[in-house]
């Protein structure tokens, strides 16, 4: 009886670490599949370097709008050093646009759909992360019914803000949840592949135009700043 119960343990067994192994391979396999499909590339088109040329220019502008501020000069009715804390924000975000990581997937000159995965992680952390909600929101916050920065001149430029931060923030969740709904882990066809592919280039312009996008409208904030501080835009 023991000897029977013993082999029946071993069969069970056996059977267990069969279906185990099987499972393991077929997951392996699967993300085998999967990497090759978010390898695929394709070249680079010359928008993407016309995109970074105005990327690049826009904030060249913007640093240089904001340089000349002093606080031990101004002699404006603004507060002092409110607008010495909108030029760092300022500053900070233009250092955004600025990462290494976004100038090597732009260079490019074959992209992947992994790049763009990466491109719209970026911009998450550095563009709406980083300076949209760190550095330019605080600016439109209240304390009850009272603007939290007393000048007038933040407290006017406030509600585009607002409205720019707001729209930028609800175009990225877009792209990433149609990046996000558009990945698989099954077995497609060609059909269903070159679907994926598309869907993700597309988004892939979509997140340049935002890029794009975010730099016009601190373009914009510099050149406000430049007026408020003394300068002429």
């Amino acid at each position: 009886m023991k000897k029977i119960l013993g082999e029946y343990s071993q069969i069970i067994g056996y059977t267990f670490a069969g279906l185990v192994f099987g499972l393991s391979f077929f997951l392996l396999f699967v993300n085998f599949y999967h990497y090759k499909e978010v390898s695929i590339k394709v070249a680079k088109t010359p928008y993407v370097d016309e995109v970074s040329t105005r990327l690049s220019s826009n904030v060249t502008e913007v640093r240089k709008n904001i340089m000349a501020y002093d606080i031990n000069h101004y002699t404006g009715s603004e507060n002092g050093y409110e607008l010495l804390s909108v030029q760092s924000r300022l500053n900070l975000c233009a250092d955004a646009f600025e990462d290494d990581r976004l100038k090597s997937i732009l260079n490019k000159q074959e992209i992947s759909i992994s790049d763009i995965y990466h491109l719209e992680a970026l911009f998450q952390q550095n563009i709406i992360n980083e300076c949209v909600l760190k550095q330019l929101y605080p600016l439109t916050f209240k304390e009850g019914n009272e603007f939290k920065f007393k000048s007038n001149s933040i407290r006017m430029i406030a509600p585009f803000i607002k409205l720019e931060s707001d729209s930028l923030a609800k175009s990225t969740r877009f792209i990433s949840s149609n990046m996000k709904n558009n990945s698989n882990y099954y077995f497609g066809n060609q059909d269903s592949r070159d679907n994926i592919f598309d869907v993700t280039s597309e988004s892939y312009y979509e997140i340049l135009n935002s890029y794009e996008e975010a730099s016009k409208f601190l373009l914009e904030l510099s050149k406000w700043y430049m007026n408020v501080t003394g300068g002429v835009a």
